[in-house]
C-alpha cells in the first residue's frame, strides 16, 4: 500500500498482525433493524446457499422497504460475499442497510455498512449506548425504554482480523473517542483492500471491539437475547428485557 490509500505504511494485508476473535456480541443499534431481521423475509436467508441465498436476498429487497437502493441495498454485497447457513439474516442486516451520508460510524462514512461487535456484551452495549445517547440527546427525546436485540456470531477462523493494537503505520487518531476524521478514510481504504475486518481496544469500556467489512467473515449468528436501553434524558444504561 502507499501513503495515498489512507493505510500509511501498513503494507499488504497478509503482513499485518491479525487474529480471529470469536464469538462476537452485536447489539442492534437501530430499532428498525430489529424489525427487519426478525421479519420473515430476511430469515429466508438462513440455511440457504449460493444462488438460492442470492435470490432470497433479492426477494428481501423487493418485499422489505427498509432494504432499498437509496440506503445501499443489495448492491453493497457481492454475491461471492454472501454468508451461508445459520443466521445469515442476522449477519446481512448492517451490510444491506447502510446508514447514508452524514450518518457514518468509526470506520464508514455512511455509504456502506460495517458489522460491529465486541468480545463481551457489556462492551458492545457501551459502544452502542454512547452513539444512541448522542442521537437521543440531539433529537431531544423524552426519557424512554428501548428494546434492542442481542446477536452473537462467530468470526470465521480463515478470515483473520487486523489487530490495530500492534499494527504499524496506523494513522494517528484512528481510535479517537469523539470524532472519526482519521478513522473513516482508514476504514474505507481497508475495505477497498478487501480486509476482512479490524480489531481494536474499545474506547468506551474494557474489552475489544471489532468491525467486519465482509459478510463472509461471520457465521453461525443467532439471537442471544433482548435487552433494554434506558434513556433518562442524559445517558443510556442497560437492563435485561
Amino acid at each position: 500500500m502507499t501513503e495515498g490509500t489512507g493505510l500509511g505504511s501498513i503494507g499488504a494485508a497478509e503482513t499485518l498482525p491479525a487474529l480471529t476473535l470469536t464469538p462476537l456480541h452485536h447489539v442492534l443499534p437501530d430499532g428498525s433493524l430489529v424489525r427487519v431481521t426478525t421479519a420473515p423475509a430476511p430469515m429466508l436467508l438462513n440455511g440457504l446457499f449460493g444462488d438460492q441465498a442470492w435470490l432470497a436476498l433479492q426477494l428481501v429487497a423487493a418485499l422489505n422497504p427498509t432494504v432499498n437502493p437509496s440506503l445501499g441495498g443489495v448492491g453493497l454485497v457481492r454475491e461471492s460475499e454472501l454468508p451461508r447457513g445459520e443466521g445469515a439474516g442476522w449477519i446481512l442486516a448492517p451490510f444491506v442497510r447502510a446508514p447514508g451520508p452524514g450518518n457514518g460510524s468509526r470506520f464508514s462514512d455512511g455509504s456502506y455498512g460495517v458489522w460491529y461487535g465486541a468480545d463481551t456484551l457489556p462492551t458492545a452495549q457501551a459502544e452502542v449506548g454512547y452513539h444512541l445517547a448522542r442521537w437521543l440527546a440531539k433529537s431531544e427525546a423524552a426519557p424512554d425504554r428501548l428494546e434492542r436485540s442481542v446477536v452473537i456470531a462467530h468470526a470465521d477462523r480463515g478470515c483473520p482480523l487486523v489487530d490495530l493494537r500492534s499494527a504499524e503505520g496506523v494513522p494517528r487518531d484512528v481510535l479517537h473517542p469523539d470524532h472519526y476524521v482519521a478513522s473513516q478514510p482508514f476504514g474505507a481504504a481497508c475495505r477497498r483492500a478487501d480486509f476482512w475486518g479490524l480489531l481494536w481496544p474499545s474506547v468506551r469500556a474494557e474489552g475489544l471491539s471489532a468491525g467486519l467489512f465482509r459478510p463472509r467473515a461471520l457465521r453461525q449468528a443467532q439471537q442471544l437475547s433482548t435487552c433494554h436501553a434506558i434513556w433518562d434524558g442524559m445517558r443510556v444504561t442497560w437492563a435485561q428485557a
